[in-house]
């Protein structure tokens, strides 16, 4: 199961906590209905009467019905919008495990680097005048003139059109996706040598593999650390085989649970001598 059918798993199980605590919440207000129904309108309660103690706890069960199914709607409420947060960053993000990573990763960055080439190009267009500015941008020179006369009124400091933080910030993103589309392209294909020192003491160190026996760090403080093998390394290769004998990929690193040390000696042998 990848990271975006785990994610999209855990959307729909907060919408059917949702739809349980909603239908909970429908209940509790039609309970608290009920309870009062046979009430009059605005009846007192009748200090001394031999229904004072029946009117004060059918009220106080009313309120309590209704406490609860408030407390039940706001819970559905809240599950139901982080359903929609997880759906709306599923349909955006582009997750490592995406079997159309590297091309829609490419696709982003291009577009990315496109909009950089735009914007500066009309920073340039700006500068030169209204008369090149509005042929750049396909408007007449009374418009490029109010446009002018409103980004000097916004960006007194900044006189252009793309203030020099957004480009910035642009430019930041572009150095991102882009590291991210090459460690995307070095782990999700089997280019490279599967052999990188042959003078190497052990199979893995002479493929180029690193192997830290490590613990984890549990999120929750009453959960115990758990022992963990990282392999690192020469995994535009060997990535396919370590997957093959039970690793699990995450951030550049290939874990295991048990020593894969043995396993994975046995299998770069068998690779040396074919």
């Amino acid at each position: 199961m990848t990271y975006r059918d785990r994610r999209l798993a855990r959307a729909e199980r907060l919408r059917d906590w949702a739809e349980k605590r909603a239908a909970s919440g429908r209940a509790g207000f039609q309970r608290a209905h009920n309870l009062v129904k046979d009430i009059p309108f605005g009846q007192p309660i009748l200090v001394g009467h031999h229904s004072e103690g029946r009117h004060r706890r059918t009220l106080e069960r009313s309120d309590s019905a209704m406490r609860r199914a408030c407390a039940d709607t706001d819970k559905a409420q809240g599950m139901a919008s982080r359903a929609d947060n997880i759906e709306h960053a599923a349909d955006r993000a582009i997750y490592r495990d995406d079997p159309d990573a590297i091309p829609r990763l490419t696709e982003k960055l291009a577009g990315l680097e496109a909009q950089r080439d735009r914007m500066k190009a009309e920073n340039a267009a700006y500068r030169k005048g209204d008369q090149v500015y509005a042929a750049f941008c396909g408007i007449t020179l009374e418009q490029a003139g109010a446009q002018r006369a409103r980004i000097e009124a916004e960006y007194s400091w900044c006189r252009q059109p793309h203030p020099s933080y957004s480009l910035q910030n642009l430019g930041g993103t572009i150095t991102k996706e882009r590291k991210r589309l090459t460690e995307l392209t070095a782990t999700k294909t089997s280019s490279g040598q599967a052999i990188l020192d042959l003078t190497g003491e052990t199979p893995h160190a002479r493929a180029g593999l690193t192997i830290t026996a490590t613990q984890t760090v549990p999120l929750k403080a009453w959960k115990k650390p758990r022992d963990v093998w990282n392999v690192t390394g020469n995994l535009a290769y060997w990535r396919p085989i370590l997957l093959d004998l039970g690793g699990s990929a995450y951030h550049g690193v290939i874990s295991f649970w048990d020593d894969p040390t043995p396993q994975i000696d046995e299998a770069i042998r068998a690779v040396e001598a074919s």
